[in-house]
C-alpha cells in the first residue's frame, strides 16, 4: 500500500515536534527529575507486562536477526560464489535457517499461550520489583504541563517583538530565571513587581510588550485586591508602565 507523500510529511513533522517537546521538556521542566528516591510496594492487583512473556520476546527477536543474517548470507553466496561452491554451502544454510525457523514457529506457539500482562500477585517474588511513588510524580508532572502551556501563551508577544528571529523562549527563560522586587503599594492599589534587567538589551526588549499585555488585563493578586503591575526599572515610569 502507498501512503501519499503528504501524509508521510505530517508524520514526520509531528514525531519531530514532539521529540522537540521532550527535549526541551527536560532540560528546561526537568520531566525525568525524580520527584522522590524512596520506593514503595508494588499493589498486589496492579497489572504489569508477564516477564515470561518478555523473555520469550527477547529470544524470538534474536531469532529473527539471527535468521535475516543468515538469509543474507545465502543470497551472498548464490550471487557471487562459483556455482557448485555456493549450492552446497547455500544448501548448509538453508538447513541452519529450516531449523531455526522452526523453531522459532514453536516459541511463537508457546508466546501466544501466555498472557501479555499479570498481576503483581501472580509474579513468583524475584519478578516483584518495588517502584517510584508515582503520586509525587503525577503532581509534578501536571504543574511543568500548567507551566508549559502557561509559558507557550505568552510567546507571541515575545515573538512579535523579535521580529524574524523566532526564538521566543529563551528570552521567557531568561524572564523566568531575573530576579525580581515585589513592592506593595495598598496607597495606589498596587502591586509592583519589578524585573531586573535580565543583563541584554535585545532580552529586555523583547518582553517589554509581554509585560504590557499583562499590565493590560489589570490582574489583582488573590486576596488582596491590588492590581498587579509588571514592569522593567526605568527611571520616571508611570504604574503599568515598562521600558528597555
Amino acid at each position: 500500500m502507498h501512503t501519499p507523500m503528504e501524509r508521510v510529511a505530517g508524520a514526520l513533522f509531528s514525531r519531530w515536534a514532539q521529540e522537540k517537546f521532550f527535549r526541551y521538556m527536560r532540560e528546561e521542566f526537568g520531566l525525568d527529575a525524580l520527584a522522590v528516591h524512596g520506593l514503595v510496594e508494588q499493589d498486589p492487583g496492579a497489572r504489569v507486562v508477564n516477564p515470561a512473556r518478555r523473555a520469550l520476546d527477547r529470544r524470538n527477536n534474536r531469532m529473527r536477526s539471527r535468521l535475516g543474517t543468515l538469509c543474507n548470507r545465502v543470497a551472498d553466496l548464490l550471487r557471487g560464489a562459483p556455482f557448485d561452491t555456493a549450492v552446497a554451502s547455500a544448501a548448509t544454510l538453508k538447513d541452519e535457517i529450516g531449523t531455526l525457523d522452526a523453531e522459532r514457529e514453536a516459541l511463537k506457539a508457546r508466546r501466544r499461550e501466555l498472557p501479555t500482562h499479570v498481576t503483581v500477585a501472580e509474579l513468583d517474588e524475584k519478578d516483584r520489583l518495588d517502584a517510584l511513588p508515582s503520586g509525587e510524580r503525577l503532581l509534578l508532572d501536571i504543574v511543568r504541563m500548567i507551566a508549559y502551556r502557561a509559558e507557550t501563551r505568552m510567546m507571541p508577544a515575545v515573538a512579535d517583538a523579535q521580529g524574524r528571529k523566532q526564538l521566543a523562549r529563551r528570552p521567557l527563560v531568561k524572564l523566568f530565571q531575573a530576579d525580581a522586587d515585589i513592592i506593595p503599594e495598598p496607597e495606589n492599589g498596587f502591586l509592583r513587581v519589578r524585573i531586573f534587567s535580565t543583563a541584554r538589551d535585545a532580552g529586555d526588549a523583547a518582553i517589554v510588550e509581554l509585560l504590557d499585555e499583562l499590565n493590560r488585563t489589570r490582574t489583582a493578586f488573590p486576596g488582596t485586591g491590588l492590581r498587579m503591575v509588571y514592569e522593567l526599572p526605568v527611571d520616571g515610569a508611570e504604574p503599568g508602565e515598562t521600558g528597555s
